[in-house]
């Protein structure tokens, strides 16, 4: 274990983001029970108290992940002075010591605050929020916010604690360190390998990004009465080529953006675009932001219905904000390769 001011932060970050969960199960807990039994003050709405405390209780852990998501790698970076005589040279380094540790946090985190934002949309306004008996449907998916939450603070605080010695490594070698491929490059006039590095991948981002924006800034504009728009195909057609595009900018950025604006030539360099560039921070966050949201319309039509005014009317600001979060990585992406 290597103690420093990263792991310390990311362990009080994890207990929190343990505390304030089991808060939330708690709460929706008691909920049942108050549905169940009809116990309730007649001077109170203990119900609609309950659902206020949930919301809060959601907002902040919601902070609280949001702040840990960048931080994580952060922790990686710090631990690579203490690893290098494991051969470590880098964040991607780090993470190769414990990959079966670090990949499911890595999936985690985007995951917990796709549903922390998911449950927060959802509660926001249920029109039978007030009721006992759904109270607990309600709160359901907060419940599963809670619990993505609880198994990424523990894996990660299992990581920060767990000895990192092992095989040695050596995390950055460079893609063209071998004699073949030294001397296919050499070969190349540097227009050519520059255009062979990537472009044909950035105009392909490029051409799905602004696709996937107009897409969302149509449906944020069109009309919440049309019946056209509140049918699930919709959605979940746009989620699934979110999703895809997601992939590509991924491997966009893996393979092109990170060593072009960082100026390094090893493609896994992302995790240093990440920790290194403030406005590359902000871009992946919006990034991931963007294209995850594209699920809160699917799940709000399986929750309440495709037939409900409410999810209607929600649609359209959540489209905007996807084409908001998705036209502000491009525009930081665009500025930084120019």
């Amino acid at each position: 274990m290597i103690l420093n001011t990263w792991s310390i932060t990311s362990v009080f970050l994890a207990g929190v983001g343990i505390l304030l969960s089991l808060a939330i199960i708690v709460v929706s807990t008691v909920g049942r029970f108050v549905s169940v039994r009809g116990v309730c003050d007649p001077g109170r709405d203990e119900p609609a108290d309950r659902v206020h405390l949930l919301v809060l209780l959601v907002s902040v852990l919601t902070g609280v992940r949001l702040i840990a998501w960048p931080h994580f790698y952060w922790l990686l970076k710090s631990l690579v002075a203490g690893l290098s005589s494991l051969g470590v040279m880098c964040a991607y380094g780090v993470a190769r010591l414990n990959p079966f540790l670090v990949t499911p946090i890595h999936l985690l985190k985007p995951a917990a605050l796709t549903a922390l934002g998911f449950a927060l949309v959802a509660s926001r306004s249920r029109p039978s929020a007030t009721d006992r008996g759904s109270l607990w449907r309600g709160s359901m998916p907060a419940i599963v916010a809670a619990v993505l939450v609880i198994a990424e603070c523990t894996l990660e605080g299992v990581y920060v604690f767990r000895e990192k010695s092992g095989q040695q490594i050596t995390c950055c070698t460079q893609f063209i360190d071998t004699r073949s491929a030294d001397a296919a490059i050499l070969s190349v006039s540097p227009a050519l390998r520059e255009l062979s590095a990537g472009s044909t991948g950035i105009v392909a981002w490029t051409a799905g990004t602004l696709a996937m924006i107009a897409a969302t800034a149509g449906l944020a504009r069109a009309n919440a009465r049309d019946r056209w728009v509140t049918r699930i195909w919709i959605p979940g057609a746009l989620s699934l080529l979110g999703a895809g595009n997601l992939f590509l900018t991924g491997r966009v950025w893996s393979d092109t953006v990170a060593p072009r604006v960082l100026q390094l030539p090893y493609h896994h360099c992302v995790y240093e675009l990440i920790t290194d560039v403030p406005a590359m921070t902000l871009a992946a966050l919006v990034a991931v932001a963007g294209h995850a949201c594209l699920l809160w319309p699917v799940g709000l039509q399986l929750l309440r219905g495709s037939a409900s005014p409410a999810v209607a009317s929600e649609q359209g600001p959540i489209y905007g904000f996807c084409a908001l979060a998705l036209a502000t990585e491009l525009l930081i992406v665009i500025v930084h390769l120019v």
